[in-house]
């Protein structure tokens, strides 16, 4: 019992055992493939495990070798989702992500609406500016905020579809972003930054919603 996944860290924790001396970690994949690792304390890191669903137990033992009563622990189960690729931030207290690089993504990208069980909610400062590899990219109903040139210099990114979730787009959000020919603002946007669509010489049309 105790057993739980801290999923920001991706880090294993449980209550430490009186008597314990270390602690064996089983891990059953669904695949029903197992693997076990011994630690001397109550964490233990999962960030190294392939995406899929793992059944995951903690055994105490004693310093003479013996497992102790009140644990092995019941199984929990455990979903490592497949990574993007993008860099996010914690936010608002730890509550919710922010995504803040494209990191190794490129070409057509998704960004989820949540990350580690957390709501994804804006897109930073910065967070693609000159991705240039950057063809079209999917934005969740999650985000409300895309911020200060987030896409500027992306000159690839051809298709581009705000969600009516995003009531703020940050100043020089698409500056330069060449390969843009049409955009539609929603009604949800409240705000739009000075010089948002700078440099954006193939737009041809822009349409807000009212």
């Amino acid at each position: 019992k105790g057993v739980e996944v801290e999923y920001d860290t991706l880090t294993l924790e449980w209550r430490t055992v009186e008597g314990a001396n270390v602690y064996t970690v089983r891990i059953r994949k669904e695949d029903m493939s197992t693997t076990t690792a011994t630690v001397s304390k109550n964490s233990y890191s999962l960030d190294t495990l392939e995406p899929g669903k793992y059944y995951i137990s903690v055994t105490a033992v004693s310093p003479g070798g013996e497992v102790i009563d009140s644990l092995p622990s019941d199984e929990i189960e455990f979903v490592r989702e497949e990574e993007t690729g993008l860099v996010f931030k914690l936010i608002n207290g730890g509550k919710e992500y922010e995504v803040v690089d494209k990191g190794s993504a490129t070409g057509v990208i998704t960004i989820p609406s949540e990350y580690r069980k957390k709501p994804v909610t804006s897109i930073g400062d910065n967070a693609f500016r000159r991705c240039t590899g950057l063809t079209s990219i999917e934005i969740p109903s999650s985000v409300s905020s895309i911020g200060y040139r987030a896409f500027s210099w992306c000159t690839s990114l051809t298709s581009f579809e705000i969600p009516d979730s995003v009531t703020s787009i940050g100043a020089d959000a698409f500056y330069g972003c060449t390969g843009l020919t049409s955009i539609e603002i929603p009604s949800s946007v409240s705000s739009i930054g000075e010089r948002a669509f700078r440099g954006c010489t193939g737009l041809k049309a822009i349409s807000i919603s009212q």
